[in-house]
């Protein structure tokens, strides 16, 4: 019985030699196999790994470099620091006195160690319920287009230098603030924030605002983009509990 005709195509060649199959069976020009790895591939791996190994080096060198550049400048500054620690007459940890060029030379740390944390926590106090709520505003109640337009604001004020903020304070800030300070500490001189022993401007208060000015941009973007992460699902749960966008 003759073989049904058929058309059979390849594209690899027959590992069991020539073509032995009958008069009635036709066959298509065989194609040659795809190569597995292309004219040079090899070659390319090897510079792709090359350069990758290069360019591990180089991040790897320039982070060593920094940090041994980091290490040199707070050796140099404990060599440098050692002889007028050892001219200080009291304790550098716990003196609250800061007079280096008195006779005796007393000077310490503790006095702007508290000053410092001090003020960061004023700020702190006055900045987060601002950015939480800008982000809030942001995020979940302002139209679309105003939500980009205060997104681009508080992402751009949040790229601004500390040094621009301080300089805004000490030469915007400070000269009039007095006013709001007589005022505050006459009325509310009872709370510490605002309590002063007739200094007014440069004090911990305006420190505080131009800390908190200055943090302000940074916590509402980083807030603002929790509350965009948030899946919807819980979102639409907490709502169906009676939660709020605020709440």
């Amino acid at each position: 019985m003759d073989e049904p005709e058929c058309a059979v195509v390849s594209t690899a060649p027959s590992a069991q030699g020539p073509d032995t199959r009958g008069p009635h069976s036709s066959s298509l020009v065989r194609q040659p196999p795809m190569p597995s790895t292309p004219p040079g591939g090899k070659l390319d791996r090897r510079t792709r790994r090359r350069g990758d190994a290069i360019f591990r080096m180089l991040a790897q060198g320039s982070g060593a470099l920094l940090l041994v550049i980091m290490a040199a400048i707070a050796v140099f500054l404990v060599l440098q620091a050692i002889p007028a620690l050892n001219a200080d007459t009291t304790s550098f940890l716990t003196t609250l006195k800061w007079a280096p060029d008195g006779t005796p030379s007393s000077f310490g740390i503790a006095a702007l160690a508290f000053g410092s944390v001090l003020t960061s926590l004023l700020a702190l106090l006055i900045s987060v319920p601002v950015a939480v709520g800008v982000a809030l505003a942001t995020s979940h109640y302002a139209p679309r287009w105003l939500a980009r337009l205060l997104a681009y604001v508080v992402d751009l004020l949040a790229a601004v230098p500390s040094v621009v903020f301080g300089l805004w304070g000490l030469t915007y800030l400070v000269p009039n603030i007095i006013a709001p300070s007589t005022f505050l500490n006459h009325y509310l001189g009872f709370i510490p924030l605002f309590a002063s022993n007739g200094t007014y401007g440069k004090s911990i208060f305006a420190a505080s605002v131009v800390l908190a000015v200055m943090a302000i941009p940074i916590i509402s973007a980083i807030s603002r983009e929790v509350f965009i992460q948030t899946p919807r699902e819980q979102i639409e749960a907490a709502w169906a509990i009676g939660a709020t966008n605020g709440r």
